[in-house]
Parts: structure tokens; sequence; C-alpha cells
């Protein structure tokens, strides 16, 4: 694999011939130095000049392709790191303790993964992942229903090549769809058949998915998220195949009428904090806080997708906007959260994480509060104010805490008014524990 660094001094065309000097790695602390000593392959970080010298004949049997770098603090050296639009290879299973037992990990598997930002040894990376695509030897395409995820900088050696590849336009040939993924073989391992991968139809525009949920008893979500309702340039909450909740969003460039098909950007979080990045790097979304355009985007045939209206408002010059709880809306929080906290995306289903459902009573600048609703006994999804429970305080530094919005309904003269001032929430919402007819879970 591409994972050695050389730098160029003299070219000789005439014989076919370069001469070069190798890079090395400079560790930036103590386990990277173990790392290095223990000669695990290295690709991003800081380099620096080595005492080798060599000269290759026919030069193209060697190189695979040109690095970008910048230059390091120190005058001699060289960063190396992941940027925008690159593709790269991460090692699958990857923890720093390989250098304690390097013998052990001299044999590698990968996940494929399209850079989202520019990289460096004090910023991590976000990275969106990649899937094959089936019939094709060397064809990706973006895994527009996993979520990106965040690789931490203390974790760049996870990184294990950048690996070139060709987008294409979409006049290839009949069936190639614009922005697919052609990479180069000579930088893939020889085992692709084992990635994983969808058809070439399911690529081009995103598959439907379809989630079972019962009926609501009173109003009718689905129209609020008919085919009508849906315009250019609003923001929607789309539903994400990690959790089935709404906490992924689109905004909508074209709407075409006939035949029907929306066309959406996916929106990335621009991660302020600790907290949100670890989410992020473990494929949990984060649903709140600021926004950014990002060059994924998808057509879609169905309205199955889409959950409810975020934003009716255009985006700013920067193409960015702001996501955050507003009064009177219903919202998910994680249940017995600490600023600490962080599922895995392993365990982020509905029955293995608990929520707490409320009501945003108040919003400020420092804090949002939010007043706990229960479950009313005998309905599918009918809550009322907990009175036992009462009102949080959520800080806004903790706005990660919020897990998704719940499309709601106030009720008024339902069952002769006896469920007045009550909510319906939409089921399709819910966390299914809460959806079973009978008594509300503590």
């Amino acid at each position: 694999m591409p994972r050695i660094y050389a730098w160029v001094k003299h070219i000789d065309t005439a014989n076919l011939r370069v001469q070069l000097t190798w890079l090395e790695h400079n560790a930036r602390n103590e386990e990277e130095a173990n790392w290095t000593n223990k000669e695990l392959p290295v690709s991003c970080g800081n380099f620096c000049l080595g005492g080798d010298t060599d000269v290759l004949q026919d030069p193209s049997t060697y190189f695979s392709h040109r690095v970008s770098w910048t230059k390091g603090k120190n005058g001699n050296s060289y960063e190396i790191n992941p940027n925008k639009g690159e593709v790269w290879a991460l090692y699958k299973g990857w923890s720093m303790q390989w250098g304690s037992d390097a013998d052990n990990h001299r044999s590698y598997g990968y996940d494929i993964v399209e850079i989202l930002s520019n990289g460096s040894t004090s910023a991590g990376v976000t990275v969106l992942p990649l899937l094959r695509i089936e019939g094709f030897v060397s064809l990706f395409t973006q895994a527009k229903h996993k979520p990106i995820f965040y690789v931490p900088s203390s974790e760049l050696l996870r990184f294990s090549h950048s690996i070139p590849f060709y987008r294409t336009n979409g006049n290839e040939r009949v069936g190639i769809a614009e922005g697919l993924l052609e990479l180069d073989t000579a930088a893939l391992p020889s085992d692709l058949e084992t990635f994983p991968f969808i058809s070439l139809d399911s690529s081009m525009p995103l598959e439907t998915v379809y989630y079972e949920y019962p009926e609501s008893e009173f109003h009718n979500f689905e129209q609020d998220r008919s085919r009508k309702k849906l315009k250019s340039g609003q923001i929607w909450a789309l539903y994400n195949d990690t959790d089935t909740f709404p906490n992924i969003y689109g905004w909508v460039s074209k709407v075409e009428i006939q035949p029907f098909e929306v066309h959406l950007t996916l929106l990335e979080a621009c991660c302020q904090q600790v907290q949100e990045k670890a989410l992020l790097g473990q494929g949990v979304p984060v649903s709140c806080g600021k926004f950014k355009i990002r060059s994924c985007k998808a057509k879609y045939g169905e309205t199955h997708v889409f959950s409810h209206l975020v934003e009716n408002r255009q985006i700013d010059a920067n193409w960015q906007v702001d996501i955050l709880p507003k009064m009177g809306e219903v919202w998910a929080i994680y249940k017995n959260w600490s600023p600490d906290w962080v599922p895995s995306s392993n365990n982020c289903s509905n029955l293995c994480v608990e929520y707490d459902i409320g009501e945003i009573v108040k919003c400020g600048r420092q804090s949002i509060l939010f007043s706990i609703l229960t479950k009313v006994d005998g309905y599918v999804s009918v809550f009322k104010p907990d009175i036992t429970k009462g009102v949080l305080k959520i800080p806004m530094e903790e706005k990660v805490r919020f897990s998704h919005q719940i499309p709601s309904f106030r009720l008024m003269k339902e069952k002769g008014g006896k469920l007045g001032d009550f909510y319906e929430l939409d089921p399709a919402s819910v966390p299914e524990v809460f959806l079973k007819k009978g008594a509300p879970p503590n």
C-alpha cells in the first residue's frame, strides 16, 4: 500500500531515472514513538527528510500518487494528513495498543472513507463511509444512509493510506451516475469481494427505507410530510438507519413534480465541543447546533424518508444554519446523560438507549427549559406534562443531550375535551418502548 513518502530531488528524463530522499516519521509523543519503533505503518503526521537518498530506474513502477503537504513548525518538516475530498483507507479494529503487540498486527482489514474536512495534528477529521458497487472491480459510492463520523487527532494513525480515485461525470457509460468514485486498484487490498456493497440501482438514487410504526389515533402526521409540503429551500429532518429517528438533515435544492423527485443536499454537523466529536466518532448523529451544506447529494422519489420540516428560510452566505430546539416543540433527550456519556452506534437502537420526552417551554442563550411529558394510559402516543418530574434546565453547552425532535399535535376537543392540552406525538419518531399500550414506562 502507498504509505512510504519520498521527496523528489532530481529527474533525469533522458534515462528515466529519479533521485529522491525518503521521508521519516517524527513521533509527537511516546505512544507514536513506540508505534514507529515497532515498524508499524505510518501515513499521517509530521515527517522530515531522512538520510537515505536513492536513484530509481523507471519510477512509474514505484510511484502511486502525488501527496499534499504543508510546512511543519520546524522548517525542515512536512505535515501530511487527510484533506477534504480525498479517499483514504482506515484500519478495521484499530487501536493504539497495537504498538504493544505489534507482531500480531501485521495483517490488516480496511474501511474505505471519503474525507469531509481537512485534518491536522491538532484537529481531527470528519469522514463518510464508502460502499463498493456490486458488479464492478473498484467503483464506490457514498454510504448515504450511514452517518458521518469523526476521527480525533489522537487517532490519526488509524488512517492507513490515501487512495487515488476518479470521480465520474455521468458520461462514461449508460447507467453510471455522476459522482461515483473509481478507486485505484493498486491501492486497494486483494479481498475486495469482502467489502460491504450495494447494487448500482440502489446507489442512484438512494434506496427508500420503510419503517414500521403504529398509526396515530387523532392527527394525520403523514399529511404533514406529503409531496405538496416539500418545497425548494426547505430543511427537513430525515430518518436515520442507525436508530430510525429523524436526526439527519437535508436541504431541498429542487422538487420535480412529474415524475416526483426531491433533490437533497445533506447537512454536516460543525462540531464545536469534545462530546460532539466523540458522538460522531461512535457513529451517533448530532441533532443540535450549527450545520453546513456538504457535498453528499441525494434524490428521493418517495416521501417515506422525510419526517418533518425543520427550517423554511434560506441558509446564510456561509452555507451554514443553526438548528436548536424551539419553544413549543417536543423533543427526546438522552436519559441519565452525563458530560462524558457517549453511546456506541452498536447499541444505539430504540431498545438499548433510554430517553425522556418533553416540551420546550423556554429557550435562552444560556439554557433551555425542558418540561418532561409522560404517556397517557390507553393511547398509542398521547402524552401529558409529568407534574412529578417538573422542568429540567439544560445548559446550552449540553445541547448534545437532545436526541431528536418529535412532531406533535396539541389536542383540544378530542374525546369530549378530556385530552385538552395534551399532545399526540408522531409514532414514527417515538422510542419503541413508549408505544406499547398500557402503563407508561418508568
